[in-house]
This record gives C-alpha cells, sequence and structure tokens, in this order.
C-alpha cells in the first residue's frame, strides 16, 4: 500500500507503518513540513513580508522598505515605492526698481528682479530670473508684462521659454493705443517639468522701430507659477 501524501506533498505512514516504519516515516514526513513552512515564510530579516509567487505553494520574500515609502503594485507584484507628491511649490515674481528697456524685433527675456512669494526658494530673481521646480509635475505659469510707449501698429508677444527654448506664445497682439500709452497684456499655460532640471522663464517682443520699456511695479509686470498636479 503507498504512502498518502497531503496537499503539500507531505509524505504520511500508512496503517501497517505504524507497527513496522512509523519513526522513519514520520522523519520524512517533518521533513516535507519544515521544506514547505519555509517556502511559505521566506523572511530572513525583521520587517519582511511575504507574497504568493509564481510558484504553487511557494512564497517570495519583499525586505522591508525605507522610511517614507508605501507599499505598492509594480509590475503585477507587490514593491516598495515613494508617493507622488500631494503638492509643489508656487512663486510670484515681479519686475522691480528700473523700466527695462528691450529692442526692436528682438526677443529679450525680462528680468523679474523681486518675488511677492516663493514658498521653496525656486525662483532665481537675481542672476538668470527663472523658475526651476523642485517637484515634477504639472504648474500654471502666468505671466503679465506692461510695455511703455505702444504703438498701435506694431507687433507684440509674450512667450514662455522652457529650458532656454519658445514653449508658449502666451500673447501676440497688432495691440492698442497711442503712442505713448501704457499697456498691459497677459496670458497663461500649462508645462510639466521634471522636477529637477526643466526651467522657465519671461520673454517680451515688440516689432516697433523704437526702443521699449517693461514698466516696473508689482502689479504690472509679473511672472508667476503654481503645482496643479503629478
Amino acid at each position: 500500500m503507498a504512502n498518502p501524501t497531503t496537499n503539500y506533498g507531505f509524505v504520511l505512514p500508512t496503517a501497517s507503518d505504524l507497527v513496522t516504519d512509523l519513526p522513519a516515516d514520520f522523519d520524512v514526513a517533518l521533513q516535507g513540513v519544515d521544506t514547505r513552512l519555509k517556502a511559505l515564510q521566506p523572511g530572513t530579516t525583521l520587517g519582511d513580508l511575504a507574497y504568493s509567487s509564481a510558484t504553487a505553494n511557494t512564497n517570495t520574500r519583499l525586505g522591508i522598505g525605507s522610511n517614507g515609502e508605501v507599499l505598492q503594485v509594480t509590475a503585477g507584484v507587490p514593491a516598495w515605492g515613494i508617493v507622488p507628491a500631494a503638492s509643489g511649490p508656487a512663486f510670484r515674481a515681479y519686475r522691480n526698481t528700473s523700466q527695462q528697456s528691450f529692442s526692436q524685433n528682438t526677443h529679450t527675456k525680462i528680468q523679474f528682479n523681486a518675488e511677492s512669494y516663493d514658498t521653496a526658494n525656486c525662483f532665481d530673481s537675481t542672476t538668470n530670473y527663472r523658475f526651476t521646480p523642485n517637484v515634477a509635475g504639472y504648474y500654471q505659469i502666468n505671466m503679465g508684462v506692461s510695455f511703455s510707449g505702444v504703438n498701435a501698429s506694431t507687433t507684440k508677444e509674450l512667450t514662455i521659454y522652457k529650458n532656454g527654448s519658445a514653449s508658449a506664445l502666451i500673447f501676440s497682439s497688432a495691440g492698442s493705443g497711442t503712442p505713448g500709452a501704457t499697456c498691459t497684456f497677459n496670458g497663461s499655460d500649462l508645462i510639466y517639468f521634471n522636477g529637477t532640471t526643466d526651467y522657465v522663464e519671461g520673454y517680451v517682443y515688440d516689432s516697433d522701430a523704437s526702443a521699449r520699456n517693461v514698466v516696473n511695479g508689482e502689479s504690472k509686470s509679473y511672472f508667476s507659477g503654481v503645482w496643479i498636479r503629478s
């Protein structure tokens, strides 16, 4: 009579073994139990977790995660990972002190040299006049610029530059007003940032033959942005 087995393949004594081979059969059975329990609980370190693998009746060890990580699913199996950011930086900068002059038919970066607020110190208002957010995600970027000496027949543009190249023309118009007047133009766009190297700057353009000025003032020439979502 063959030895019976369990669902886990443990070899059990037969009725006749109770008289003849009981010790040996129990030794085999208990070795099987030990092997199977190890497969079901493969942990080796404090904090280990176990999850069912593709092999029947076998678990896989998942080592303890790090501070700030949460249990997620990657490629169909449990894995530790960082929770996506729930928020990101916001800033508002503006042109302070004197008006900034710019030449005809030239896209000129505006030197927003003062800040209303900068929650994570991501805006450079002293050297490069750019916003480099430290959290990846989608940001709404806004810009408003006041020109002095507006000529109604010229083309005026506001452009957001990302990483040194034009990313979004947020305003373009032949304008309105009379020479010597001051007019304000504004616009916005939604832009993705990688949270490390991506940055944006604000540029202005006017086709007028005469030089124009970006009017200074917190309410007149400004650049702002805020994290919307990851």
